[in-house]
């Protein structure tokens, strides 16, 4: 680093956060309970001053400011859920769930299951091939006997420079670049971790014009980009639904994995959906600064046009709703009876109360258009006390989709054209884990 008042200048820094001298914390069931690991370092760079490249000469007029800063952390995960036991993986309901104590009726008949147990000749294949996906218990008891502790990983590095450099006596430029990049992990219930990351850059240009002492032009131009995608856990590794013989599902291997159970006294199985956004935004502002005496008076406006780009599947692998009602007994109005039927006695049934997919093309491209113009006025009344005031108008384009991908249903009386689907009718085999959703 040079010394003297042209030298350049910069600095380090660092820091460090570690959980290795953290409490463990607090444990429901007297048990010993694992720690999460928590970390996270900081550093970076910064450098500025006249710029100067090799075999080149010395510049007084060009100044350049460099940055860096990198961030290298692990965040604690702690989840704490209700997962059937060993015995409820296996149809036997015996046992008291918590406080809870509900017979199973069986739905052929609506009569209870002898000893409160399903018999292993009824569970549905689909269900008891999705078991696997199901950790067991770590903890004791019925209830809240589940807990996972994790970290996820949370990285980042950012990268900036900005040079400034007067090209004429009443003309200077000035570039600034920033750019990030970062990835990290999120993780589900069941302990399945899911990938993230993201790339983003902004350019800037601008220049100030000095018309003349009390009249200054300034233009502005601005470029930015943001990329983030998300990729789940099972993405491109197995065929779960091929694997089962669940139909309908996307056959993508990005959507690979099992369907999302969504349970009422149970821990649901849900994994996070494919997602990758690229969003643009291009702008131009060009403003006006005249003094004159006590008034400083900017005019100036802005165009920005904007591009959301997104390329999901929102329910590839289909989702399922387990509550109960199938294994209820019900009244003379066909409602349930309280302390009768289980979720996940449904679920070993494969009796779903309702399921949902969603998949193809689902991708969009949005544009719009931002106008704006502004006037401010600063009006120093006395060396010590001045007033500000401002007018602004701006006009945001709605959005449109660039291939017409939006649409708007509008279900007006007499309109005939939605299939309303009940309970017993979903999938082709009625009554069972649907092999093909709807």
């Amino acid at each position: 680093i040079a010394r003297g008042r042209e030298g350049i200048r910069g600095g380090l820094l660092f820091s460090l956060n570690n959980s290795a001298l953290d409490a463990r914390p607090y444990s429901l069931t007297g048990q010993t309970v694992e720690k999460s690991s928590y970390a996270q370092s900081r550093f970076g760079l910064n450098l500025g001053g006249p710029l100067a490249l090799p075999k080149l000469p010395r510049s007084d007029r060009t100044f350049f400011f460099v940055n860096y800063t990198g961030t290298r952390a692990r965040r604690p995960y702690n989840a704490v859920s209700t997962l059937p036991t060993i015995e409820q993986r296996g149809g036997d309901f015996s046992q008291p769930l918590g406080t809870l104590a509900p017979v199973i009726h069986d739905p052929n008949g609506r009569l209870p299951f002898p000893g409160n147990r399903i018999p292993a000749s009824r569970v549905d294949p689909i269900a008891l091939g999705l078991l696997e996906f199901f950790p067991l218990p770590n903890q004791p008891g019925a209830v809240q006997n589940y807990q996972y502790v994790t970290s996820n990983g949370d990285n980042g590095d950012q990268l900036g420079l900005r040079v400034m450099r007067p090209v004429t006596r009443k003309d200077r430029l000035d570039v600034t670049f920033h750019s990030q990049w970062r990835n990290g992990t999120a993780s589900q219930l069941y302990g399945f971790r899911d990938s993230q990351r993201g790339h983003g850059w902004n350019l800037s240009a601008g220049w100030t014009h000095n018309f003349t002492r009390t009249t200054i032009g300034t233009l502005r131009g601005n470029l930015s980009r943001n990329r983030s995608e998300t990729l789940p856990y099972f993405a491109y590794r197995r065929d779960v639904a091929g694997e089962l013989g669940i139909l309908g599902v996307s056959r993508d291997p990005v959507n690979y994995g099992p369907p999302n159970l969504n349970f009422t006294n149970f821990g649901d199985l849900t994994d996070a959906s494919a997602l990758l956004r690229r969003d643009q935004t291009a702008s131009v502002s060009p403003s006006l600064l005249l003094v004159r005496g006590r008034h400083s008076l900017t005019v100036g406006g802005e165009f920005r046009r904007v591009q959301l780009n997104t390329r999901t599947d929102q329910n590839a692998r289909g989702a399922f709703t387990f509550t109960g009602l199938a294994t209820s007994a019900l009244d003379e109005r066909g409602q349930p009876i309280a302390g009768t039927g289980l979720d996940f006695a449904d679920f070993l049934l494969g009796l779903p109360q309702s399921s949902s997919i969603r998949f193809g093309a689902s991708n969009t491209y949005f544009r719009s258009s931002v106008f704006n113009v502004f006037l401010m006025e600063d009006w120093r009344l006395r060396s010590g006390f001045s007033l500000n005031l401002g007018l602004r108008y701006e006009y945001l384009q709605p959005f449109y989709e660039k291939y017409d991908k939006m649409a708007n249903l509008d279900v007006a009386p007499d309109f005939t054209a939605v299939a309303v689907v009940t309970p017993g009718q979903i999938g082709p085999y009625s009554g069972k884990f649907p092999r093909g959703l709807v």
